[in-house]
């Protein structure tokens, strides 16, 4: 079977729409273990919104991320926030925020325009510590924001 048909597959029954789904999710397994960000996006909305696991979730949005995929750094932005699998730390939700912002992801870019958001950041302690925090990601991961051929 061709996976790069034109159009879906219509399924019968549930059962047939789960085998296309696993069939689907090997795929996408496959080419996240190769490194496809992408394909590690996708794992990891996925596993964060549909299976509910989030360890599988921020694992794949944390290697998606960090090739600069800005829904995987939205995705952990959240988790952060609301302490979805970690442990709820508003500076580290911050960081994901401004990073996903900075790559010129325009939800991102709206987030921060809310009020609650803007308030955080006029408290000068508090956004220092979250700038430095994306200073030092940024410097772990130049790739991610300065190679314009790193996908």
């Amino acid at each position: 079977e061709n996976i790069n048909e034109p159009y879906p597959k219509v399924c019968k029954n549930d059962t047939e729409k789960q085998l296309l789904l696993n069939k689907g999710l090997d795929i996408c397994e496959n080419r996240s273990s190769d490194g496809n960000h992408i394909h590690q996006m996708v794992l990891a909305s996925y596993h964060y919104f549909t299976t509910k696991n989030t360890r599988k979730a921020l694992y794949w949005a944390n290697k998606s991320s960090e090739q600069g995929n800005t829904s995987s750094m939205l995705i952990l932005f959240d988790a952060y926030k609301s302490g979805n699998g970690v442990i709820g730390d508003a500076e580290e939700a911050l960081k994901w925020l401004w990073l996903a912002s900075s790559l010129g992801n325009e939800h991102a870019k709206e987030l921060m325009k809310q009020e609650a958001v803007v308030n955080l950041f006029k408290d000068q302690k508090f956004a220092n510590l979250v700038y430095e925090r994306a200073r030092q990601w940024m410097r772990d991961h130049p790739k991610a924001f300065f190679d314009p051929n790193f996908n």
